[in-house]
């Protein structure tokens, strides 16, 4: 990174360089109704701002967004940081409980809210007199609730000066909760900025490329999917407001032509349920197909290559270190490998004595990444356990091959003891994924009806093949000459789907929670 861009806020150096170096006409965000110029985004990011002026916004205050993707979206984060604000996205998809805790924690001045979510943030302003509630409607919804548009259409349109230096703090994303509860990560301008010289190298984004995410931006890997990624390099972005299923999302690829899809293992798999011809067409513009939130299974890779000639760039990121730190390289994909730290991003490799693990041995995965968090919101234990001299600690588990490459192993906290005798479930979904009869699988601990530690695996099989005894049986032998007898799954629990999060992760605590009888078929 050069020190004129280190110099640069978030505001400065994703949107209004592109402006001032006049570019300002190329287009920015397309949607399925309009396609809005980066001299369109800034022009309503200035409006917005004035508006969040006149409510007295002041630098270091929050502002918390509960709306679907969008260009009015985009603006308004950029509107919250030219003020100096703190943009806080948050999933529209949460519960009335699940906002009030995490406002009560995180304190916004201002939260912005699309009219179908407003029943679920009702009483804020009554219960905390300094907070505005605000609607993005045109007239009221409900009492307490303002409508915002009127003020954005009234505001000027003029420049508004940056109120914020590049050491501040520019974002709060809060986690999925996979961990346990969410907790806010806190992202300064210059760490955000950094972005252009880690994952955006490594996938080569051009200003030419047009980048469609299935992930939401009120997610990490949405938010620098959507935003983040196209805008470093003047590229566009295509935004959509409505939940990313099958027939959706092929009818955005076939009508937008992007040229790179950000998706997730589940929705790629979902894809692959389409006739050849549809999903062909759907493809037909895209250069890059990249796959993160959750790993990669070597039967989705396989299956998408051979039916689409697409190579899919697996990653591996979080919300702690903003976006992918690990991928592998495109043109250079090789099956079941996670891939190799993107540029500028360093990666190592613990015991569990906290020493570094020879090659080809599992430990605990720590990133030193320019985009690393510095700390979680207001969460100074969490922060102590995590962030330690600017490496993040993943809470994954890697192993690391000779010449470099990186494979996952799970979750650190995934790990089941069976017999004594430490098991990992990615070892065994691993070989499993390996049967042509398996699309996808998870694998959890649980208690037999003796009460004694087993596995248990959740498959889902691929299309022609049936359930029962005779495929127990043949998963069985299949595993018998692989696996050691602690790792053998002690039942299977055939399903015809496997349960999701709201960030489209594998959900393995709804498994254990439900017992395995989620998704049966």
């Amino acid at each position: 990174m050069n020190d004129d861009d280190r110099a640069l806020t978030v505001v400065e150096f994703f949107l209004d360089r592109h402006v001032e170096g006049g570019v300002d006409k190329a287009i920015a965000v397309r949607t399925r109704e309009q396609a809005l110029t980066y001299g369109e985004i800034y022009l309503e990011s200035c409006r917005i701002a004035r508006a969040f002026r006149e409510a007295e916004v002041r630098p270091g205050d929050r502002i918390a967004f509960i709306l679907p993707d969008s260009p009015f979206y985009i603006a308004a984060v950029f509107a919250a940081m030219r003020l100096g604000a703190i943009a806080v996205p948050l999933s529209t998809r949460l519960t009335a409980d699940d906002y009030a805790e995490i406002l009560d924690q995180c304190s916004p001045r201002i939260v912005l809210c699309a009219e179908e979510h407003v029943n679920r943030i009702a009483g804020q302003s009554a219960q905390y007199p300094g907070r505005r509630c605000w609607s993005a409607t045109e007239a009221p919804v409900c009492s307490g609730i303002e409508p915002f548009l009127p003020l954005v259409r009234d505001s000027s349109s003029e420049p508004i000066g940056i109120q914020v230096g590049v050491g501040e703090t520019a974002l709060i994303q809060y986690t999925s909760g996979s961990t346990g509860r969410a907790k806010g990560v806190v992202h300064k301008h210059e760490n955000i900025v950094a972005i252009k010289d880690t994952i955006v190298r490594r996938l080569d984004i051009r200003p030419s490329d047009v980048c469609y995410s299935t992930a939401k931006m009120s997610f990490g890997y949405g938010f620098g999917n959507s935003i983040l990624l196209p805008f470093s390099v003047g590229a566009s972005s295509v935004v959509d407001g409505k939940a990313p299923d099958m027939s959706h999302v092929i009818d955005i690829l076939q009508k937008q032509r992007p040229s790179i899809l950000f998706s997730t293992p589940g929705l790629y798999s979902s894809l692959l349920h389409l006739k050849d011809s549809v999903l062909q067409a759907g493809l037909f513009s895209v250069r890059l197909c990249v796959s993160a939130g959750e790993q990669l299974g070597s039967s989705i890779f396989r299956r998408w290559k051979t039916r689409t000639g697409h190579e899919i760039i697996d990653g591996i990121g979080s919300t702690e270190c903003l976006h992918i730190f690990i991928s592998t390289l495109p043109g250079e994909v090789h099956e079941d490998v996670t891939g190799q730290p993107v540029p500028n991003c360093r990666a190592k490799i613990l015991d569990y004595d906290g020493q570094s693990a020879p090659d080809d041995a599992v430990g605990e995965l720590w990133i030193l990444n320019p985009c690393n968090s510095k700390g979680y919101w207001q969460d100074p234990a969490s922060t102590e356990n995590t962030m330690r001299d600017g490496w993040v600690r993943s809470g994954d588990l890697f192993s690391r091959d000779a010449s470099g490459d990186f494979r996952f192993w799970g979750r650190a906290d995934d790990i089941v003891k069976v017999g004594g005798l430490k098991v990992l479930p990615a070892e065994v979904e691993r070989i499993l994924l390996l049967h042509p009869a398996v699309g996808e699988c998870c694998v959890i601990g649980s208690k037999s009806k003796n009460d004694v530690a087993e596995l248990v695996a959740h498959v889902v099989l691929e299309a022609g093949y049936s359930d029962g005894t005779e495929m127990t049986v043949t998963l069985n032998r299949f595993l018998t000459d692989r696996l050691a007898p602690h790792k053998m799954p002690s039942r299977y629990q055939f399903v015809a789907n496997l349960p999701r999060s709201i960030t489209g992760k594998l959900d393995r605590n709804q498994l254990v929670a439900d017992g395995g009888a989620v998704g049966q078929a």
